[in-house]
């Protein structure tokens, strides 16, 4: 790791540096004047990514902290210890690290430091091709929670790890990639000059296409023709006999010194450093006395190495025994093994190794375990096995566990991950089995999962009592020894106990407290797992306003981190827009849940989807449907949990609907009595005083129950399905009981005919209802109306932030009152229908489920995304409501923005490959909607270079002519030489 100084002799450039500062000063000013938070310099090997970076952190005036990443850097933990190693200069920025804490807690606290920074730091990660996918979605978080003014910058040959594709359309990154760096022909001619090298110019350009560390690399001699191994091997044979001999081991070393040989022990000529440098081979330096030898080089010298591989053991020993020093176990444990040093290697895994399995880093897991001489110990071939597991190779985990049971050599980890994998399969015996097997063991930390595994056994065996007491044992014993994450998870266990025992208001309780202690200590994803639960109970008692806040934050959490979470909290934001009548947006849901668990193998929960699509579908009265969405839901409940517990409230629903009122009354009996879901057991409990109204009975018994259980949860949401079902009991309780939590259940929704509107995003909002004009009453109508057509609801404070810039002026509250009176009368006046057009449900303004109405913004941005582009490349983002400089009007033009340049891409590559007259065509009747935007212009020439060269310099002409006329410009010269390099001849 290593800090570029302030400043750097020129005589200790290496040549690629040279080239650098004379002609690409156009790259350091880019990034000196990027303001996005993070910029990703992504291009292979040799073109000058490091020395780029490095010359930038010489000369800006910004605050700078540099982190090369190591191998062993993959390991998160590792990284935190380098990140903040690489911190060092900035007290402020110092986060204790004595027991390493969670992703989602140095996270917080390092923005929490940054806001509180005087000035602004640029973090740069070099080698970033290192990064995880566990590491990277950790650094879009970073990137989306950056304060402003401070920037993440990458630099790699790949950011396959990284979400760059997700920062880059969100506008988050700037990206600088090999097109940008690499020489054009001037460049060659020029460093060819500053270097007095003899070469011929065009022919070196030709062969290495501007790879700048070969046109370097062939300036030391001539060579033709270039071929890079040659020119490595020639200069590399040019040095001194000992400097020479001495270079294969350092290949082990990423960053080199002039005195690193007494680091590693290892006897070095004097002033080897300088010589290697003098013969021109590719050095990058990084200031302090620290120089970056390219991968190019280390390569070489590695293939090198391996023809002797006991040459390289003593320094691997060295390497390992440092790294443990330094409490650096990943890369401890590989030069460990490459060194042949069992001992060392087992002592460093057996810290390491449940770190890595604690932090769910699988992957890194599977790859030291695999780096183990044989023969293995059998606690070693356990988290190999649970490697494999969690990283996609199942059976061949599984079969290594199972032969180490059969030898008796099973120890507790491998008991709890067939408990696991049992779990998965829905074979709860075989877990409880295998839980057991594992708790019969001496006790280990492994003990408080095998706890768990047991009791989610005994809750799924319908044995809650037994899984209540387990659980209550956990939770006691943590808070004994002082364990909030240990008791957290225990009382996430007891919670589905308690549920199971229709212990419900317990069960809020223990979830509660479990989510404090989760976010307490950092805990995000549990966390997550919590709000699931939460967000259901949430529902029933009517707090919407608490679900939505929950779902707003949970889905792109799971998004990025948990994608096994995605399809329950889909399902639960299902269950929320079915209770607002929004039944296409539940139906959206309910898709993309299924779609979801289908990717993800998670089969044994597809009922929980189709029995809420019946629900959905009955809501609508789509009988049809409904009974689709029922038999599949049937069919696919395979589990003895489902069938008893969760099947019978479906099957008393169905017969109700169908007049089968004798297996309706016994199967819904028996929800009421024994369901462990509380809304269902609500629900069963409101249709059996419905059929008793409908057969001509009594209803007070269920009537009373219905009153008693309904207490403080909101009638309207839990029975949001079954108000169909409810009519003649409702009415009934209106005039017999006007009190009971029925009867304010109507008027229930009619089903009218969809009335049709089209709001026109120009300069100014226009509507037209069938095809006609509608005259709004008032400028702020048409806005309100496209405000809550874009982000579907919003609260009086949001609207009134969006549309009043935040005033907090009582006038404006009153003249909003004023629009929403008045483009009520106006769309109702139209509709000619006795429903509210924009209702005010629970706290949010909304438009009602039953206008159709679109945008031409959104039918533009539907068009583009199936396929027709055109008009989208039509529209003018910067005159959409021209004369509203509000944010959210902004954030409409920069989503135009943004898709009109993934759809430019597009017809540029895909299109263009497959029909390029199509494509050209589309381009050039673009532009006569956008003459004055450069990317337009760009595209086209671009596309005509590749397909209709003859046409392109006309279009260049047409280019430079817009930039002279419309912004007072001359084309860039970067832009000149990216297009000269496609062929254009301007």
């Amino acid at each position: 790791m290593g800090f570029p100084e302030a400043s750097v002799h020129p005589q200790a450039l290496v040549p690629r540096a040279l080239q650098v500062e004379v002609v690409r000063s156009e790259l350091l000013e880019q990034l000196a004047g990027a303001d996005r938070p993070c910029v990703a310099v992504v291009a292979p090997s040799g073109y000058g990514k490091t020395t780029l970076l490095a010359q930038y952190a010489r000369s800006t005036a910004r605050s700078v902290a540099w982190l090369t990443l190591a191998e062993s850097d993959v390991e998160t933990g590792q990284l935190f210890l380098a990140l903040q190693r690489a911190l060092h200069a900035y007290p402020g920025l110092q986060i204790p690290l004595d027991n390493l804490p969670t992703p989602d807690r140095f996270l917080s606290d390092l923005v929490r430091r940054l806001s509180e920074m005087d000035g602004c730091l640029d973090l740069i990660l070099d080698r970033a091709e290192r990064v995880t996918r566990l590491q990277g979605s950790w650094l879009g978080q970073l990137v989306d929670a950056l304060p402003e003014g401070h920037r993440l910058i990458l630099a790699g040959y790949d950011l396959n790890g990284f979400p760059l594709a997700r920062l880059v359309a969100s506008g988050h990154v700037q990206l600088v990639t090999h097109t940008q760096l690499r020489f054009t022909l001037q460049d060659t001619e020029t460093f060819l000059q500053l270097r007095e090298a003899s070469q011929d110019a065009a022919a070196l350009q030709d062969a290495l296409e501007g790879w700048p560390v070969g046109v370097a690399l062939a300036c030391v001699e001539d060579a033709s023709p270039v071929e890079l191994d040659d020119l490595l091997h020639d200069v590399l044979d040019r040095l001194p006999g000992d400097v020479r001999q001495a270079l294969p081991e350092l290949a082990l070393m990423e960053e080199w010194s002039e005195n690193m040989g007494l680091t590693l022990g290892l006897t070095l000529p004097a002033n080897w450093l300088r010589t290697t440098r003098q013969a021109g081979l590719p050095l990058t330096p990084l200031g302090r006395g620290l120089y970056r030898p390219h991968t190019l080089l280390l390569d070489t010298l590695r293939t090198e190495l391996e023809r002797d591989p006991a040459r390289a053991l003593p320094l691997h020993l060295r390497l390992a025994e440092q790294a443990v020093q330094q409490g650096d176990l990943t890369r401890a444990v590989q030069h460990a093994a490459w060194a042949g040093d069992v001992a060392l290697l087992e002592q460093s895994a057996q810290t390491l190794f449940p770190r890595l399995r604690g932090r769910h880093e699988f992957a890194l897991l599977a790859d030291l375990t695999a780096l183990h001489p044989a023969p293995l110990p059998a606690w070693w071939q356990e988290y190999s096995a649970v490697a494999q597991i969690e990283t996609g190779q199942v059976a061949a985990g599984l079969r290594l566990l199972e032969q180490l049971e059969q030898a008796g050599a099973l120890g507790t980890l491998g008991y709890a991950a067939l408990a696991l994998q049992a779990a998965r399969r829905g074979d709860f015996e075989q877990q409880l089995q295998q839980a057991e097997r594992g708790l019969a063991l001496p006790d280990s930390p492994v003990h408080q999962v095998l706890n768990m595994q047991r009791a989610s056994a005994l809750i799924s065996l319908q044995r809650p009592e037994e899984g209540l007491e387990v659980s209550q044992q956990m939770v006691e014993e943590a808070r004994r020894r002082g364990l909030p994450l240990d008791e957290a998870n225990g009382l996430n266990t007891q919670q589905y106990a308690l549920m199971m025992l229709r212990r419900w208001d317990e069960q809020e309780d223990a979830l509660t407290r479990a989510r404090a202690l989760f976010a307490a200590n950092g805990r995000a994803s549990s966390v997550l797992q919590i709000d699931q639960q939460l967000l259901d109970i949430h529902l029933l008692h009517g707090r919407t306003a608490e679900a939505e806040t929950l779902l707003r934050d949970a889905l792109p959490a799971a998004e990025r981190n948990q994608p096994v979470l995605m399809p329950t909290l889909l399902l639960a934001k299902a269950r929320l827009l079915l209770a607002r009548s929004d039944w296409s947006a539940a139906a959206e849901a309910l898709d993309q849940a299924e779609a979801r668990l289908q990717s993800l193998g998670l089969t044994v929960l597809l009922p929980f989807v189709h029995f809420t699509r019946f629900d959905l579908c009955t809501a609508q009265g789509d009988a049809p449907a409904a009974s689709r969405a029922f038999d599949v839901g049937v069919t696919t409940s395979v589990t003895p949990l489902l069938r008893d517990l969760y099947l019978p409230f479906y099957e008393g629903a169905r017969a109700f609907d169908t007049g089968d009122w004798p297996r309706a009354r016994k199967a819904l009996g028996r929800a009421a009595h024994e369901s462990a879901e509380r809304g269902h057991q609500l629900r069963a409990t409101v249709l059996l005083a419905a059929l008793e109204e409908a057969t001509g009975q009594s209803g007070s018994r269920h009537l009373q129950a219905v009153a008693e259980q309904f207490g403080a949860l909101d009638a309207a949401l839990v029975c949001a399905a079954d108000q169909p079902r409810l009519t003649a009991l409702v009415t009934a309780l209106q005039e017999r009981q006007p009190d009971h939590p029925l009867a304010r259940l109507g008027p229930l929704r009619v089903a009218h005919p969809p009335a049709s509107f089209l709001v026109h995003a120009e300069s100014q909002v226009r509507v037209t209802f069938e095809g006609q004009p509608v005259r709004l009453p008032l400028s702020k109508a048409g806005e309100l109306l496209l405000w809550l057509l874009w982000y579907g609801s919003g609260t009086l404070p949001e609207i009134l932030n969006a549309l009043w810039d935040g005033s907090r002026d009582p006038r404006h509250h009153e003249y909003y009152r004023v629009v929403v009176r008045r483009l009520r009368a106006t769309l109702r006046g139209l509709i000619g229908q006795d429903l509210d057009p924009v209702p005010h449900i629970q706290g949010r303004y909304s438009l009602h489920p039953n206008l159709v109405i679109t945008s031409t913004l959104h039918q533009a941005l539907q068009q583009a995304r199936q396929g027709n582009p055109v008009a989208i490349l039509q529209l003018r983002a910067d005159e959409l409501l021209a004369d509203v400089e509000s944010e959210w009007v902004e954030a409409l033009r920069e989503a135009v923005r943004r898709e009109q340049h993934l759809v430019l891409g597009d017809l540029e590559g895909q299109l263009a490959s497959r029909d390029p007259d199509r494509a050209v065509q589309i381009l050039k009747d673009s532009l006569r909607h956008q003459t004055d935007q450069e990317a337009f212009h760009l595209s086209l020439i671009r596309t005509l270079l590749l397909h209709r060269p003859v046409e392109a310099p006309a279009a260049y002409q047409g280019y430079v002519h817009m930039l002279e006329t419309a912004h007072g410009q001359t084309p860039d010269p970067a832009v000149r030489r990216a297009l000269t390099a496609l062929g254009l001849n301007a």
